[in-house]
């Protein structure tokens, strides 16, 4: 092999790994775009979900207030109830029965 095969072969490898590289380069950038793409898309979202779970916290709290729900049973006719309709809830069996594994 003269010299001029040998820098040639040097030349073909060196353009190889400066063009693999050129590639694995623009690969890893392409790669971190479609990541901030994703990541930027996914915050949106977070951010709407966050703001509909506020809103529905918010519906929820109207909904279950105090006055609203005694507005509600003077409209339906409900009243306090009586002290014979009171029962007082002691658990039930299996909770008394857990207590005795443990």
């Amino acid at each position: 092999m003269n010299s001029f095969e040998g820098k040639k072969q040097e030349f073909f490898l060196l353009f190889a790994l400066v063009f693999g590289l050129a590639g694995a380069i623009i690969w890893v950038r392409t790669a971190t775009v479609k990541a901030t793409y994703l990541y930027v898309q996914h915050q949106k979202e977070l951010v709407k979900l966050q703001q509909d779970l506020q809103s529905i916290r918010v519906q929820w709290l109207r909904l279950t207030s105090p006055k609203r729900l005694d507005t509600l049973a003077m409209q339906l006719g409900l009243t306090p109830p009586r002290v014979d309709q009171v029962m007082q809830y002691e658990g039930t069996r299996l909770s008394s029965e857990r207590r005795r594994i443990r």
